[in-house]
Order: C-alpha cells, then structure tokens, then sequence
C-alpha cells in the first residue's frame, strides 16, 4: 500500500529522451520550455528561469553560426545534438536524479503545439511569398 501512495506522489515529467528529442528535431527553445515546465512542477523557479534562458541562448548561438559562418542542416543538427545534450545531462542529474521513479507525460500537447507552429509558419511563408534559398 505505501509504495502505491509513494508513485502517486511523484510529479509526472516530460523524460529526458523527449526534451532531447525536441532539442534537436523541433527547437531548442521548444525543449527549454519543456524542462521549464518539469522544474516549475518540482517548484524549481530559478533552475527553470536557467533552463529556458540557456535554450534561448543556444537557439540565438546556433542561429548565428548557421547564417554567418556555416550554413547548412547539419551544424544546425550538430549543435542542436550538443546544446541539447547538455542541457538536459546537466538538468536532469541535477534535479531529477530519480527520473525513473517519475510517471511520463505525454508528449502530445508538445507535439501538437509543434505541429501547429509548423503549419502557421509555412502559411505565413506561402502568404507572403517569401522564397527559399536553393
């Protein structure tokens, strides 16, 4: 009985593999959010603050690198990979060293809300005519 009632009392979380996951195939501002909301829900405000800043600041890096020096999908991939990497290593041994004894989200708000994003921002390019570089 009292290993039934210690589960429930865990705060389920987005795992390590998805926020990577996103990290790297969608945003790493989209994976930052997502660690945010797991440190908000263990009420870690500041690490969360942390989190989503060094998401953003990776995001602005790969950004800048992608458009000056090498252009290209896979640097974007490559850093995505690494940004991502640490962001959720550090995180999760940091604040969810049980992170198996935590129930799982599900990642399909995320994914819908990505999805989403998707669609508006090829409509948005389709609307205005904005043409991509060959």
């Amino acid at each position: 009985m009292e290993e039934s009632q210690k589960t429930n009392n865990v705060t389920p979380i987005y795992s390590k593999m998805v926020v990577l996951g996103f990290c790297i195939f969608v945003n790493p501002i989209f994976g930052g959010v997502m660690l945010r909301q797991n440190l908000l829900d263990i009420n870690e405000r500041k690490a969360g603050f942390q989190a989503l800043l060094f998401s953003i600041s990776l995001f602005m890096i790969t950004a800048l690198i992608s458009t000056k020096f090498m252009a290209g999908f896979a640097i974007i991939f490559a850093s995505n990979l690494i940004g991502g990497a640490v962001i959720v290593e550090y995180y999760y041994r940091k604040y969810f060293p049980d992170e198996k004894k935590h129930e799982k989200k599900s990642i399909m708000k995320p994914l819908r809300i990505a999805l989403l994003l998707a669609i508006v921002v090829a409509l948005m390019l389709i609307v205005f005519g904005v043409q991509l570089p060959k």
